[in-house]
């Protein structure tokens, strides 16, 4: 029986399976550590090929401490993109919202009745940045404050 095996504290741990059954392990190997390994394309490889064991673990360590802060980012700057609709007003200067709130542009009335009528605006939903474009290009906002407004 082919093992892959790997250790908790003192608990070893082991994945097994019978000849035939699963996936051979790449020649040569010699660790038992389970976290060396994933598949590709059906194929079982190690990931730290090249590396001790201890050397393995940090780098393990070291993907996983990136991998975290990878998404702890994504997820700030998801929620940074939403806004309400009043902190989104916000990002308008008062003299621009007089001008959107005085417009007679069928389009610009539209964008606002979507705004006020959303339960919060998303500074990257493809309406929102369509409608941002709009102003800029319609001289309601000036130029580059559609990408201010945008970035939040």
């Amino acid at each position: 029986m082919a093992k892959l095996a790997f250790n908790v504290g003192q608990v070893r741990h082991a994945v097994g399976f019978t000849e035939g059954e699963g996936y051979a392990l790449p020649a040569g190997s010699t660790s038992e550590l389970l976290l060396r390994y994933e598949l590709e394309d059906g194929v079982v490889v190690d990931r730290y090929k090249g590396l001790t064991d201890e050397e393995a673990l940090a780098a393990f360590a070291a993907d996983q401490t990136e991998r975290a802060n990878t998404e702890q980012a994504a997820a700030v700057e998801a929620q940074n993109a939403v806004k309400t609709r009043l902190g989104f007003l916000r990002l308008f200067t008062q003299t621009e919202r007089i001008a959107l709130a005085a417009s007679d542009d069928v389009v610009v009335k539209d964008f606002m009745l979507m705004v006020n009528l959303a339960e919060a605006i998303d500074l990257r939903d493809p309406d929102t940045v369509a409608g941002t474009g709009y102003l800029e290009f319609k001289g309601f906002i000036a130029d580059g404050r559609a990408a201010e407004i945008l970035a939040g």
